[in-house]
């Protein structure tokens, strides 16, 4: 296949991709307020009477607040309560907006791979096309308040290619300046994503994987040292905020499971996640899972052991063997 081709395939793909979210999530835009919905946006009543600043900044939604989110919901007061198809179209667009970014991320990451230059925008959009259809995103989309998901997961996107794209265009720059124009506009957009939902603090992992792997970009010793840095500040900043700065502890006095088993169950849960990823069923994306079971020890039930093996093993395979299989270890990581 020569590159036009494969270019012109692509964006195909990407654009029926498109189109198709659109026509399956289109009959479900007009479905009702659910559960967190009520509670999450029954301030935006008293916008006309109390102002912006009071819904903006005297929300309980998360440590954080998040009123970037809430900014968007307050733009929309007008159609509370009486038009969810208002909300959701604003999330379908996020979500499709989301799947853009995932697709120049793709081909930006299969470019620096080393896989052929004639199929990189074929693949990237097979990426993209996967994650826009793929059903475990529907309780996100149709769900009002996961417009926090979506909108913390469009600044976390567009601060990992502002990093790429930012490595590229700023080599001829001296070793401090350069970071300094890397750094600056991924903390910025780190904030943005943090303030939207506090899952924006992924931002510098994710960055320091791409690096670490595809070694994106590539520094010399001392450079590499320096990055290092930069993308580790807020890492510290949030281990001494975890460690310091909150009592973890405390939301679990009055919870049947400790923090201890709830991690341990985390293991569990993230290789269901990947299960039903890769092996798509339906009845499996609803948003109740209240009789999942807690992990009391790392052998109740015995696969909390074999979970939490599984993932510790394939992470060291990945970094002993990143230099050989850069794609795999950055996929994992």
């Amino acid at each position: 296949m020569t590159a036009d081709k494969s270019t012109t395939g692509g964006l195909v793909i990407f654009f029926t991709a498109v189109v198709v979210t659109v026509l399956l999530y289109f009959p479900a835009l007009d479905s009702a307020f659910i559960l967190d919905d009520r509670a999450g946006l029954e301030d935006l009543s008293e916008i006309p009477a109390r102002g912006y600043a009071f819904y903006l900044l005297g929300s309980n939604a998360g440590p954080t607040g998040r009123p970037v989110s809430l900014l968007t919901f307050a733009a929309q007061a007008s159609a509370w309560p009486d038009n969810p198809f208002a909300f959701k179209s604003v999330n379908l667009a996020l979500h499709v907006l989301n799947g853009c970014l995932i697709f120049f991320l793709a081909w930006l990451l299969l470019q620096k791979s080393g896989i052929a230059a004639g199929h990189t925008r074929a693949f990237a959009a097979a990426v993209a096309a996967l994650w826009l259809i793929h059903p475990i995103h529907a309780g996100t989309v149709l769900y009002v308040v996961q417009r926090m998901t979506l909108l913390s997961s469009t600044f976390i996107l567009t601060a990992i290619l502002v990093f790429i794209l930012l490595a590229d265009k700023t080599r001829q720059y001296a070793t401090g300046k350069r970071l300094l124009f890397i750094s600056l506009p991924i903390y910025l957009i780190t904030i943005l994503a943090v303030y939207s939902k506090e899952i924006g603090i992924l931002v510098p992992f994710y960055c320091l994987a791409i690096y670490f792997s595809l070694k994106v970009p590539r520094e010399s010793g001392h450079d590499s040292l320096m990055l290092y840095a930069v993308l580790g500040l807020p890492v510290l900043i949030l281990a001494g905020y975890l460690v310091f700065g909150i009592d973890l502890s405390g939301g679990y006095r009055f919870r049947t499971f400790s923090m201890g088993e709830r991690l341990m169950t985390q293991a569990n849960i993230l290789i269901d996640y990947i299960y039903s990823i890769i092996l798509p069923r339906p009845d499996i994306y609803t948003l109740f899972h209240d009789n999942y079971p807690v992990a009391r020890g790392l052998f109740e039930p015995a696969r909390t052991f074999f979970c939490i093996l599984a993932i510790l093993v394939t992470v060291i395979i990945v970094i002993i063997k990143r230099s050989d299989h850069a794609l795999v270890c950055f996929s994992v990581l």
